[in-house]
């Protein structure tokens, strides 16, 4: 590590010892709330009663007495089901069972207290309320009985889709923002991977308790999330041992065969093992967690053409993902008003032969590890009840190393990593043409070490005024991101070859491929490079926010955030810094003040500060290679060398944070019991995006050859990060939503939305690197419609449980359940691509983007049926799962080629033009197998 990365550390560390002992911090997310109000029949507020609640999920009993206006407030409780109990000499007891605690949900109450007859309590079952009176954000918070029961691919990244105004992949687009305006919360920290502000970790699915995803009316204590906010609450333990036990096992011979199945040979199994178990140390003291999953999957797919490779000689080897999710937790409720929560996860993976190719040998694979670890604390403190603070530090160590299959053995290695015996230093020998097979090693290494450090302190307060009540919440906190990669070709040299073609005819017969002896050289790079490149971010925040309730029924949510940042690149640059300044003001209000009725709406502006991938943009090259042709005549590589010079990539020097502007409007119904209807209308628009345009290349009229530069070289490309506010994206969206809580055995999750996006920014991967600003004469057709737009999208998740649907004996039962998810979506457009002659490449537009051509629309229809049985408290349940239940193949991808690079129409061996053939389709149905012990 340099000196200049150490002295950073250093400060950091200096100020989050500050930040932990200036004041304790609010937990973005970790739990939810009780709170009401206690009164006579007449309504008038009742003073000093007792109120006590108790859970399997709390340690001991909680209590307070009601304040002069007859409230009560229960902060930070963890999810799950209460009762509570209201108590005063002179009035009747309440016990108010039933009661649902959900992760960021609050649950509001009204408490009528009578004159007592003698003895007499009054006990009331609750039911979960579908309408949230309490809450301005909006979201859905996902329980671990209902996702237990879904047909789903057991991954926290699959139940984000099921939310309205959500499409993409792992890494969603929420509400027309990118795959990196996402935030993700494990236990309430902030476990985002600070380099490409994605999510950073893979755990236990049956360790998750509740997930909660806030896709509008974010509150302002959330920064740097322009999509959305993850929220995952994991089990804690209590006060009786608990767990369970579930495997398992899907393979390719569990999957439909049809006429667009193609001929390739596919060879496909996954099997996982999953454990958790939690209990007490002390009772009502002291609770643990853990949790461990083992999955191991293979795939091989070998294309049904010929490619001339001997595969009894040179097997094809499959790809082999090998996966560790481990977690631990501890939960110490030291007294009534300090509690400690102590955890720590790694996720460790290793993927053999990631390359897995027809034209690779065995010995040139790809050996690729991941995963990491993390470990947090927190310190909840609750001096009373109108006070609650909460400090959590947290640091996370995540790493990619991609190395050769040949160092999987590997003896002796130095201190970065890298392999040192002396028989697999083998310099790389690469296909040049793309037909013969690969041989040697990889030939290189790269060992990507990131890191992630987090301190927050807020308090959250809550007191009455003559003009209603208030929950002040204020914080600071400051997060910092780093990584270290070291990369390098250990033999200094990369050859390309190419087969023998003793023939002349220059097709890849048998013999020529398999006759590695044969191969003639091509071209040979000489390679010198810096192997250690380090990068580094620091971002810091303030927020203030109240909940302002002026009258019974009425929230009004004013906030501020105020964001700084610094991001650097790889020769310590402040590429990034910035300020952001994020208003909010939203509100709830429930005009029949009956719980059932919900007006809520807001404006929120959301800022991006930067992370580590848009600062590296501008890095400088630590990469440098001399490339050689091979003289077949003189058997010898030419003297003449061709150097690849540094990158040169500049950032404008008046960069400004990516931010976007909401406003939501919606309404909230109970329609009748336990199940309840909504209507929101959502309207996003983002500027300043993080991209890059070409500052030096002269374009002719249609964008599609250089005819000069601005510099005079006339192969110099310079490219400039910036955030213009010429680069743009819009986002409407109309979302109708039913919910339905657990009753009568069931419990639903419905919606459809109608959106459109737009815009002139599509934004790579990272958000920039596009391509959209790069050609001037072609960024008019870039306006339209954008690839994530999918105009119409309907989703259902529902399931039906009965574990006790028959008794067999006092303590033997017998039931079963049923799962469905059900998606359909509009296909996404796509647009024509014709060849450009500077590029060389399919690059050019000739009509606005997304405006003609679109996929066929998705549907999909999972199901799951569980049989079970329960023997003295531990149910066993066996479980089939069926995805794509009606094997829809709809095309998912399409060949855009246009043209080819003489401006010919692209034509497949057939002599038709490639453009709109299908590229992939969905995967086919698909079983799988479970079973489940639970106690």
């Amino acid at each position: 590590m340099t000196k200049t990365l150490t002295s950073i550390l250093t400060r950091i560390a200096a100020i989050a010892l500050l930040l932990l002992v200036a004041a304790p911090a609010f937990a973005q997310g970790a739990g939810g709330a009780i709170k009401g109000e206690v009164v006579t029949t007449d309504d008038k507020p009742i003073e000093g009663v007792i109120v006590r609640i108790q859970s399997p999920e709390l340690q001991g009993v909680r209590q307070q007495n009601t304040d002069e206006g007859g409230r009560f407030r229960f902060p930070s409780l963890p999810p799950g089901g209460y009762e509570l109990t209201a108590e005063k000499e002179g009035f009747k007891t309440v016990i108010r069972r039933g009661l649902v605690v959900q992760l960021g949900r609050t649950v509001p109450l009204k408490i009528v207290m009578d004159l007592p007859e003698m003895g007499e309590t009054v006990e009331v079952i609750e039911r979960r309320p579908t309408v949230d009176t309490e809450r301005t954000e909006v979201g859905q918070t996902f329980s671990d009985d209902f996702l237990g029961n879904l047909p789903t691919g057991r991954s926290f990244q699959e139940v984000i889709q099921f939310l309205p105004g959500v499409t993409g992949g792992a890494n969603p687009n929420i509400h027309g923002a990118t795959s990196q305006s996402n935030q993700y919360f494990v236990d309430g920290v902030n476990t985002t991977d600070p380099v490409t502000n994605t999510f950073s970790m893979n755990f236990n699915f049956d360790a998750i308790k509740d997930i909660e995803v806030i896709t509008a009316g974010l509150s302002v204590k959330y920064g740097s999330a322009l999509g959305g906010i993850v929220n995952i609450v994991t089990k804690s333990g209590g006060n009786k041992f608990e767990g369970d036990f579930s495997a398992y096992y899907e393979t390719s011979a569990l999957q439909s065969r049809d006429r667009y199945y193609s001929e390739d040979v596919v060879d496909f199994w996954r099997a996982s093992a999953n454990a958790g178990l939690g209990g007490p140390i002390i009772k009502d003291k002291i609770w643990f967690y853990i949790s461990y999953q083992f999955e191991r999957q293979s795939s091989l797919t070998l294309p049904a053409f010929d490619n001339g490779r001997d595969l009894a000689r040179y097997p094809v080897p499959p790809t082999i993902w090998t996966s560790h999710y481990i977690l631990g937790k501890i939960t110490w409720q030291a007294n009534d008003y300090h509690k400690i929560v102590v955890s720590g996860q790694a996720d460790p993976t290793r993927i053999e032969n990631t390359i897995s190719s027809i034209y690779v040998l065995p010995e040139a694979d790809q050996l690729w590890d991941q995963g990491g670890y993390y470990v947090t604390a927190s310190w909840q403190w609750t001096p009373s009840p109108q006070v609650y603070f909460n400090t959590q530090v947290y640091y996370q160590n995540s790493y990619i190393n991609v190395q050769p299959i040949m160092w999987k053995d590997c003896d002796e290695r130095d201190a970065i990593g890298a392999c040192t015996d002396a028989d697999k230093q083998v310099s790389p020998v690469w296909s040049a043409t793309g037909y013969e097979l690969e041989s040697g090693s990889m030939g290189y290494y790269s060992f990507d070490s990131r890191h992630n450090f987090t301190a927050q302190t807020d308090g959250v307060f809550y007191f009455d005024s003559k003009i209603g009540t208030h929950n002040v919440a204020a914080g600071l906190g400051v997060f910092a991101g780093w990584t270290a990669r070291d990369f390098k070709y250990f033999t200094g040299e990369v050859i390309w070859k190419q087969f023998g073609d003793a023939d002349g005819d220059g097709n890849p017969d048998n013999d020529e491929v398999n006759d590695i002896d044969s191969y003639q050289n091509v071209q040979r790079a000489v390679v010198i490079n810096e192997p250690t490149e380090e990068l580094f971010g620091l971002r810091g925040w303030f927020y203030l926010e109240d909940e302002w309730q002026p009258t019974e029924g009425l929230t009004i949510q004013p906030g501020v955030r105020i964001d700084r940042s610094f991001q650097q690149n790889n020769i310590f640059e402040n590429v990034i810094d910035v300020w952001g300044v994020s208003p909010a003001f939203q509100f709830n209000w429930d005009p029949f003040r009956d719980g059932r009725t919900l007006l809520l709406g807001g404006y929120r502006r959301y800022v991006d500060t930067g992370f580590l991938a848009i600062s590296s943009f501008t890095n400088r090259s630590t990469f440098n290679a001399e490339y050689y042709s091979w003289d077949d005549t003189q058997h010898r590589w030419d003297e003449a060398g061709r150097a690849q010079t540094p990158d040169d990539n500049i950032a404008h020097f008046d960069l400004t944070s990516f931010n976007s502007d909401e406003m939501h409007i919606g309404i909230q119904r109970e329609v009748q019991k336990d199940l309840s209807v909504e209507v929101q209308y959502i309207y996003r628009f983002y500027r300043g995006v993080w991209d890059d345009d070409e500052v030096n290349l002269i374009w002719n009229a249609d964008g599609t050859d250089v005819i000069g530069t601005r510099s005079g070289d006339v192969d110099a490309s310079k490219y400039r990060l910036r955030t213009a506010s010429d680069a743009w994206r819009r986002y409407h969206g109309i979302e109708f939503t039913i919910r339905k809580n657990l009753s009568d055995n069931i419990e639903l999750f419905a919606n459809y939305t109608f959106s459109r996006t737009t815009g002139n920014a599509a934004g790579g991967f990272f958000g920039f690197g596009s391509g959209d600003f790069d050609a001037e004469p072609q960024v008019w057709y870039q306006e339209g419609l954008l690839y994530i737009d999918r105009p119409h999208s309907v989703k259902l998740q529902a399931v039906y449980s009965n574990p006790n649907a028959r008794k067999l004996s006092e303590h033997v039962s017998v039931g079963w359940g049923m799962g469905i998810s059900f998606v359909f979506e509009s296909g996404t457009p796509y647009d024509k691509y014709y060849f450009n002659t500077y590029y060389q490449g399919v690059a050019d537009l000739r009509d606005r983007r997304g405006t003609i051509y679109r996929l066929p629309a998705y549907s999909s229809l999972d199901l799951r049926l569980s049989g079970s049985i329960t023997v003295y408290g531990t149910e066993i349940d066996l479980i089939v799962q069926v995805f794509n239940l009606l094997n829809s193949r709809e095309v998912d991808s399409v060949f855009v080629n246009a043209t080819d690079q003489n401006g010919d129409i692209a034509t497949d061996e057939n002599g038709e033009s490639v453009f709109g053939q299908p590229v992939s389709r969905q995967n086919p149905r698909q079983v799988q197998f479970g079973l489940r012990f639970q106690f």
